[in-house]
């Protein structure tokens, strides 16, 4: 019979490894789109759009794995009792831990973006969509 323990272990790595492919997404089209404002090749509004969707989806993600670390701490405590319940609760909150501080850091990289964008509309307003 296989440990219930190590498959959680083995979904949650396999979960971070996802958000931290989306957040590397995420600083690549950063990256991308000031290389794109320098040239003023790309709408800013678009690229701005296009950024806080998929943080949205980078967040829901989280959420999503917040609520199923959540949901598997209940699971275990009523099938296996206090001390798996206490093991599960602490690694359950590092790894949420863990994500949502790469989501926060994302978060951070997007208001600095879009500061920059605002700075670049206030020299270049022929950059704005009417």
């Amino acid at each position: 019979m296989d440990n219930p323990l190590s498959q959680k272990n083995t979904q949650e790595a396999l979960d971070i490894e996802e958000i931290n492919a989306q957040i590397n997404l995420a600083q690549d089209y950063l990256n991308e789109s000031k290389i794109d404002f320098e040239k003023a090749q790309v709408s800013p509004e678009k690229n701005v759009a296009e950024l806080v969707n998929l943080l949205t989806k980078i967040k829901e993600k989280i959420r999503r794995l917040e609520i199923k670390y959540v949901d598997r701490l209940v699971a275990w405590k009523d099938e296996d009792g206090l001390m798996h319940e206490l093991l599960l609760k602490k690694q359950d909150e590092k790894a949420v831990m863990e994500i949502s501080a790469l989501y926060q850091k994302t978060q951070a990289q997007f208001e600095n973006y879009f500061q920059q964008h605002v700075a670049l509309l206030k020299t270049h307003p022929e950059l704005t969509l009417e």
